[in-house]
């Protein structure tokens, strides 16, 4: 499937039909700049999103999947032909996907194998310097689930608290050396600061999963 030849053809129905990226996103419950990426040419629509593409469109599925126009019936060349880019498209989405979660779980293992390098580590840059690091990497996680399909949510979430967690406890191992090291004053002047941006952190973290699994929920019910 040409992804330039059908993004255009995409373009095309779309404004034949007086809809936005927007107006077609919601219609087919993706984002609207999943619309533009394939309006661009940039990616291809998801195999499930073929069907309910080319009823928003006006069109056949055949017409989705040729990019273009059937003015006749379609030979049954021209069947097979589609039928084998339907079959190779899943088998790409399906690669893509594999890849895609394989990636996921080895930033969550990343993630969880710090705690036993910090358990031997004694020094206060690694512990502030992986902390704000790991915090950024939960909100960006959050974030990125909710727009993320099917049960990538779920398992970005899952980095996502793992990451708040971990950042939590590299806080807990600073405070634990300054202890060691009788650095109490430091402890008490930096005790409030850890404390509330400890806190925005889990607010932050709970309030961007929270909204990636009711997101996640509303489009599997709607499906």
């Amino acid at each position: 499937m040409d992804a330039k030849k059908l993004g255009l053809f995409i373009a095309q129905l779309r404004k034949e039909n007086n809809l936005t990226q927007a107006d077609l996103a919601q219609k087919l419950q993706v984002t609207d700049k999943a619309v533009s990426k394939w309006e661009r040419g940039v990616g291809l629509p998801d195999i499930n999103t073929i069907e309910p593409l080319a009823s928003a469109l006006g069109v056949s599925v055949l017409e989705v999947m040729k990019a273009e126009r059937l003015t006749e019936d379609i030979s049954r060349e021209d069947a097979s032909a589609v039928l084998t880019d339907t079959f190779h498209l899943a088998q790409q989405q399906r690669k893509q996907a594999r890849k895609n979660t394989a990636a996921i779980i080895a930033g969550g293992i990343c993630v969880l194998g710090i705690i036993p390098i910090a358990l031997r580590i004694n020094d206060s840059g690694f512990f502030n310097i992986g902390s704000l690091l790991l915090g950024l990497a939960a909100w960006i996680t959050g974030a990125c689930a909710i727009g993320a399909s099917k049960r990538k949510p779920y398992l970005l979430s899952a980095i996502s608290f793992s990451a708040c967690l971990t950042a939590l406890f590299l806080q807990l191992l600073e405070i634990r050396h300054r202890i060691q090291i009788n650095d109490l004053t430091a402890v008490m002047d930096t005790m409030e600061f850890v404390a509330c941006s400890s806190l925005i952190l889990i607010l932050v973290t709970i309030l961007l999963n929270l909204i990636a699994f009711v997101s996640g929920s509303k489009r599997i019910s709607e499906k």
